[in-house]
């Protein structure tokens, strides 16, 4: 390693002396080359008493196995700038050999993929280094301490280099600063960030004193950027309005165009990370009022965005996957509310939408599945793993319908979220029991028993005959005993 690497380190002022004062991490990300493009990662840290500490990847995440393929040659020294044995003890881990407590610096370059394509299976969650873009998700390139693997709140500092005087903008979950900033999260929360440098276009929105960024890769699409600015920013808005919540001082949607994986092909999907939300699209996608290229992306981005609190501030006990008919379920229930109330879907797009979660609930083979069961197989059957999506929604819709008339309009499923809310704040987690515990106390304990019987061991549910009345009607009318899925029709628009 260049000797100057390690004596910017020292010069910069991040701890090399009094290790107490300075942070627990420090990342550094360093644009080697600019042409061909090559980055390499910095990590300074102190070591564990012992002879060593161990360092590892994520071994797989999102979809993309054996993360520790991207770190590529891996070195380490100690702040006299002597270089330290590392031993692979497996594909994703690493120990580092050192006298106790010494000053670490590990230093390795990324493997990144070469041609980002969509023949595979979110292929794009893997480093993308190109001549022209850096597109980091922390949880698939980035190395830590096995130790600190945990929620604690760490000191850790980030920072850019050689970035800047290559004329490349940087932006991160963390803020826009070319120069990078030290931050108080978690090791967990850290390399669930997204780190971006390169070829983007940045816009900021002001929402009640909060900053919205946008940062848009590509120009093939069928909207111009301020429309997708304006459509994301709607939602964001939107869905702080409704919990009443804006403390979150920064967050970042970032736009990556992918390419089609076969002509006239469709792709558009994307992920919730710290802070902000990683979006990835095939070119050519529009977003004209009512088509369906619109509804796709509004209702990802409001269903990943509601996951800030349902599923963030709003944690679940673990095991985690026995509330995914909440964590999953009500977050789509409240995509599709908060897009109608904020005006960029219709009545009639939002009932299209319910009758086709009735459609599909319907006719699941995994309908009846208990929510144990669901639970094994979530991630192995796609039927089961739609089954809390659906069952999830469809149950909130009711329970609201339940809530309006327990309390002759006073309350709605609304309230009942917002106190969940209120309760995490106090340090509460829910779990499938509190849940219905709290929504026995909105409606009855019989009610409670009825979603009880439906979530925990499978019952099919039975729809109210009186479903959203006057607002609604049935025009195909429940019936536990026929194939043919119930089906609503708007009489006029109502409390959506």
């Amino acid at each position: 390693m260049p000797a100057e690497c390690f004596l910017w380190f020292a010069i910069s002022g991040l701890g090399c002396g009094d290790q107490a004062s300075g942070p627990d991490l420090v990342y550094v990300f360093e644009l080697a080359s600019k042409r061909p493009a090559s980055v390499r990662i910095h990590l300074r840290v102190a070591g564990t008493d012992g002879p060593g500490t161990m360092f590892a990847t994520q071994p797989h995440w999102g979809g993309i196995e054996r993360c520790g393929q991207f770190v590529d040659n891996l070195q380490a020294f100690d702040v006299a700038d002597q270089r330290l044995r590392v031993e692979a003890v497996a594909e994703n881990q690493w120990q580092v050999e050192h006298a106790p407590r010494s000053l670490l610096h590990l230093v390795y370059e990324l493997h990144p993929l070469e041609q980002v394509t969509d023949k595979i299976r979110s292929n794009h969650y893997r480093p993308i280094v190109r001549d022209d873009l850096v597109h980091l998700i922390g949880e698939t390139c980035l190395l830590f301490p096995v130790l600190m693997d945990d929620e604690t709140p760490r000191r850790i500092e980030y920072q850019w280099l050689g970035f800047s005087e290559a004329g490349w903008d940087v932006v991160s979950s963390f803020g826009p600063d070319p120069a990078g900033k030290g931050v108080q999260e978690s090791v967990q929360a850290f390399r669930h960030a997204l780190f971006l440098a390169g070829d983007f276009r940045l816009y900021s929105v002001d929402l009640e004193g909060r900053r919205l960024q946008l940062a848009l890769n590509g120009r093939k699409w069928g909207f111009e950027d301020a429309e997708f600015v304006e459509m994301a920013a709607t939602i964001v808005r939107t869905e702080r309005e409704f919990w009443k919540d804006f403390e979150d001082p920064y967050y970042l949607i970032s736009l990556l165009q992918i390419p089609k994986a076969t002509p006239g092909s469709i792709s558009t999907g994307g992920t919730g990370l710290t802070h902000s939300f990683a979006l990835f699209m095939t070119p050519g996608q529009s977003l004209t009022p009512g088509s369906p290229d619109a509804f796709r992306i509004q209702s990802l981005l409001a269903h990943e965005y509601f996951h800030e609190w349902n599923g963030g501030k709003i944690s679940a006990q673990m095991p985690s996957d026995l509330c995914y008919w909440f964590s999953e379920g009500f977050t789509d229930f409240y995509a599709a509310r908060l897009l109608h109330r904020a005006g960029l879907t219709g009545a009639e797009q939002w009932l299209e939408t319910i009758n086709r979660w009735i459609d599909e609930y319907w006719k699941s083979p995994a309908r009846n599945l208990c929510n144990a069961d669901i639970a094994k197989a979530f991630w192995t059957d796609a039927a089961t793993q739609d089954q809390p999506y659906r069952r999830g929604a469809l149950l909130a819709l009711i329970i609201d319908w339940e809530i309006r008339k327990d309390s002759d309009g006073a309350m709605s499923l609304d309230d009942w979220m917002q106190e969940l809310l209120e309760n995490s704040r106090a340090g509460e987690k829910v779990s499938t029991d509190s849940l219905l515990g709290s929504i026995a106390s909105f409606t009855s304990e019989d009610f409670a028993q009825s979603v009880r019987a439906i979530v925990v061991d499978g019952c099919t549910i039975e729809f109210p005959a009186d479903l959203f009345l006057p607002y609604l009607e049935w025009a195909a009318a429940p019936d536990l005993e026929s194939t043919a899925p119930p089906r609503l029709r708007l009489i006029s628009e109502g409390p959506f």
